[in-house]
């Protein structure tokens, strides 16, 4: 699916006003040239890092950690996306 179409469905899903979380964005400073601009913006929610404009597959995470991001990066993914959202309850099946 293309990268950027993926974005927009997830974030109009999970993404609202009312749901806050610490800030991870500023709690990575080393990691900022590479953040998504909407990850800063949105308290460090949703999608973290933007490397790809087509997407197989999708992993998700309700809890953010250095063991999650090492995982993603010891598989040497291309084509897959790590979407983080905080108080995840359900996933929208028509996504």
């Amino acid at each position: 699916m293309e990268a950027k179409k993926l974005y927009a469905k997830l974030a109009g899903h999970f993404i609202t006003e009312e749901i806050k979380d610490v800030d991870w964005a500023k709690r990575m400073p080393a990691l900022d040239p590479y953040l998504y601009p909407a990850f800063k913006q949105n308290g460090g929610i949703g999608l973290m890092c933007d490397f790809a404009s087509d997407v197989d597959k999708v992993y998700t995470t309700v809890f953010l950690s250095d063991k999650v991001l090492s995982w993603i990066l010891s598989k040497n993914l291309s084509s897959a996306m790590l979407y983080y959202r905080a108080q995840l309850f359900a996933v929208n099946n028509n996504i």
